[in-house]
């Protein structure tokens, strides 16, 4: 037997199921979600340079310890400046992308070409559907530090870490903030838009989150305010690095069209006398893998098996299955792809069954879905006659969401006794990608060309 080719198709929603298919949901029960977190990969700050934020840990990744550039501050030194939440600088931004991080650090991301290694392909593979009864949060890292603007020495980048240490490595002493002390009256504000950021496969460039948030193009998702509060950091007793945690409530809307990205843009500063004012705004974010910012989505289709389909040809039978997140085929788990075949006397456990598959990440291939398909010589294994029915299961990257999908055939008595091709039910589960049929028969006349009797 050969290869069986696996082909990868273009992406669009709403596919209406074809005849002789098992209409399915997916395989989560209706009305259920699941929440998703996506992690902030923090390399700069500023509303006009966002960062991605995917399903991907920041596992590895050095910390970012850097405070905000412009200061928010006016030419006289020290002087307070109202209305600082005017400035682009003391901002934060994170935008949902399709695809790992290939980056671990902050110079990495200024001398390999900036955005050319984030694969910040923008949109989603489907419609997000959002669980209004569930909860938008958020949690993120910072030190009120006026010298965090400052410091950029070392490759702990801003942080102070006593004693020498290996990138990825723990401080052998905690982090602590120049500025350590209590601070009055600090407020956090925590906004998810979603927007359509253009071309999404121009990855090398930053995503225009200033222009939209700015000019009123961007629709709010969820948002919420921390504070006025109280900020305590590096004292004893005390975390080095603040955490806040941000109940952001319902989402605001029930979708997020997969022509939009998604992203939180995080605005701090004082509140004194009425006013949103900040001495130098000594906001200093964290990040990396010790300090993972990160957000959380109640998400109604985080993860489908869209199709199972079994195909006879050439005496054996190709089992495919389709199977896709709205944020990429990054996020599908190869680890927990399984396929149970149950027949006329339960499990049927092949023993001549291979499986081939296509896991890959390909920058620029993140929308498009994977497929996995297993090759049964029934005939070898003296499968018996009568109907079968097939469950192909999965998981997303995180674990967070599962799936199922499930199709018939019935294998009959062929004139030499042995068993043969009978009846076969596709099954079609959830929201489906765009070329969803046009991969199937592709991949059908690929079983039919490659496999040998």
């Amino acid at each position: 037997m050969r290869k069986v080719a696996l082909v990868l198709g273009v992406l669009m929603v709403g596919m209406t199921v074809p005849g002789g298919a098992l209409a399915q949901d997916g395989g989560q029960p209706a009305g259920d979600s699941d929440d998703v977190t996506f992690y902030g990969h923090v390399f700069t700050h500023g509303l006009g340079a966002p960062t991605p934020a995917n399903t991907e840990f920041p596992t590895g990744e050095t910390i970012y310890g850097i405070g905000t550039g412009g200061n928010c501050a006016s030419a006289v030194p020290n002087a307070i400046m109202a209305d600082c939440q005017e400035t682009p600088w003391n901002k934060l931004a994170m935008f949902s992308t399709a695809g790992f991080v290939d980056i671990k650090s902050p110079a990495e991301f200024t001398q390999n070409g900036a955005y050319t290694q984030l694969h910040n392909e923008r949109g989603q593979t489907k419609d997000v559907q959002l669980d209004d009864s569930g909860t938008v949060s958020s949690s993120l890292y910072g030190t009120w530090d006026a010298h965090g603007w400052a410091v950029r020495a070392g490759n702990a980048y801003g942080t102070n870490c006593v004693g020498p240490h290996a990138p990825g490595v723990p401080c052998m002493y905690p982090y602590w903030g120049w500025d350590p002390g209590v601070f009055e009256n600090v407020v956090m504000e925590a906004t998810m838009y979603h927007a359509n950021l253009g071309e999404r496969t121009n990855s090398s460039q930053a995503p225009p989150i200033q222009d939209v948030v700015e000019s009123g193009e961007a629709t709010v998702v969820a948002d919420a305010t921390w504070g006025p509060d109280q900020v305590i950091n590096s004292l004893p007793g005390f975390p080095n690095a603040f955490q806040w945690e941000i109940d952001m409530g319902a989402p605001q809307v029930d979708t997020i069209p997969r022509s939009d990205d998604f992203f939180v843009v995080y605005d701090t500063f004082q509140q004194t006398g009425g006013e949103n004012n900040c001495n130098r705004c000594p906001m200093r974010w964290w990040s990396g893998e010790f300090f993972p910012p990160s957000f959380e989505l109640p998400v109604e289709n985080a993860f489908t098996v869209e199709r199972a389909v079994p195909t006879f040809a050439n005496g054996q039978l190709a089992i495919l299955g389709i199977m896709n997140s709205p944020w990429g085929s990054y996020d599908v788990d190869a680890d927990s792809v399984e396929l149970d075949v149950e027949g006329p006397q339960g499990d049927a456990s092949p023993d001549n069954l291979e499986r081939y598959a296509d896991f890959s990440t390909a920058h620029g291939g993140h929308f498009n879905p994977v497929n996995v398909t297993w090759i049964w010589d029934y005939r070898a294994d003296d499968a018996p006659t009568g109907e079968y029915e097939i469950t192909i299961s999965a998981q997303n990257f995180q674990n967070s969401a599962s799936a199922t999908c499930k199709a018939t055939f019935t294998l009959e008595e062929g004139p030499d006794g042995a068993p043969a091709a009978g009846e076969v039910t596709e099954g079609v589960c959830g929201t489906q990608s765009a070329g969803a049929e046009e991969q199937v028969e592709e991949s059908q006349r690929d079983v039919e060309d490659q496999t040998d009797e």
